[in-house]
């Protein structure tokens, strides 16, 4: 029987050993599968690194899928918007065109109960008129710079859609002084939560209101009685403004007046307020007056 001789050489000599037909035979079996091992890992690398590949291929087809998603989601958002958008314009068109309609109606009545008035004639004696330009809103409420918008109808400055401007404004440069155009009592001094920003509310005798918005600050306190001339707060740009100004308005009975007609009313040209705003009760509060001043006497 061959035998295999391996030889070991050290400081002691040498040494051989003898392996047998068996060895080699073990020898080979082990080197077949060390061989079969290192096949067996090389395709397992392949395999590994082939699927890291397809990985990465099917990540980048759905990353592209996920941008086009995205796209698609963004594109509808927008229509979404633009669709929404046009919605609400309808809606504030429709709500712009129902309150100018209702406004015309309201301006309709107003000219027909001016034309029952207009021939009316206020008969008042001087005692008399003298309360009420104390007790009803006249003159300047603050110095006169002129007027930036008037009163009636007009395109809102800022929403541009066709509304009744019920009062007036006047040009006032920020903290110029305001005063009350008649006596009466503070109901409102604060800010509003509206377009008129701070505002100041004044209940006058005989159902007449004055208001003064978009001011900067108040001086007087609700619940307060103020006397005409009175400085009650300062111009500003507050609430749905464009600029420093005043907006100032009249009301009689809930009923907006053009302030116009009351800032040029005094003792001199007393009964032509009564033509000017025929709508206003001008002979009963007289009456009212009169026999006020002579329950008096």
């Amino acid at each position: 029987m061959a035998k295999t001789k391996v030889s070991f050489s050290d400081n002691f000599g040498t040494k051989t050993l003898y392996f047998g037909e068996n060895f080699r035979f073990q020898l080979k079996i082990l080197s077949a599968f060390f061989i079969i091992f290192l096949l067996v890992l090389f395709f397992a690398l392949f395999k590994l690194a082939s699927d890291r590949a397809n990985l990465k291929e099917l990540n980048k087809t759905l990353y592209g899928e996920n941008l086009a998603l995205k796209e698609q989601n963004l594109a509808l958002k927008t229509r979404s918007d633009e669709v929404l958008a046009g919605l609400n314009s309808r809606r504030d068109d429709e709500e712009g065109l129902d309150s100018e309609i209702q406004v015309m109606l309201a301006m309709n009545e107003m000219k027909k109960e001016r034309k029952k008035g207009s021939g009316a004639h206020l008969s008042a004696n001087e005692k008399t008129a003298s309360v009420i330009l104390g007790a009803v809103p006249n003159g300047l409420p603050m110095q006169y710079r002129g007027v930036t918008s008037p009163f009636g109808m007009r395109a809102h400055p800022i929403s541009g859609i066709m509304r009744m401007h019920h009062g007036i404004d006047l040009r006032a440069s920020e903290g110029t002084k305001i005063f009350a155009t008649a006596e009466g009592f503070v109901q409102f001094a604060d800010a509003s939560g509206s377009g008129y920003g701070i505002l100041i509310i004044l209940s006058h005798n005989y159902g007449f209101e004055t208001r003064y918005g978009h001011l900067s600050s108040v001086v007087v306190t609700q619940g307060s009685w103020v006397k005409k001339g009175d400085l009650i707060g300062y111009s500003g740009n507050t609430g749905y403004s464009t600029g420093p100004h005043l907006h100032y308005e009249i009301r009689f009975l809930g009923q907006s007046v053009d302030p116009a007609n009351f800032m040029g009313w005094n003792a001199q040209n007393f009964r032509n307020i009564s033509a000017l705003e025929p709508g206003v009760s001008w002979q009963e509060i007289a009456n009212v007056v009169q026999h006020q001043i002579e329950s008096l006497k």
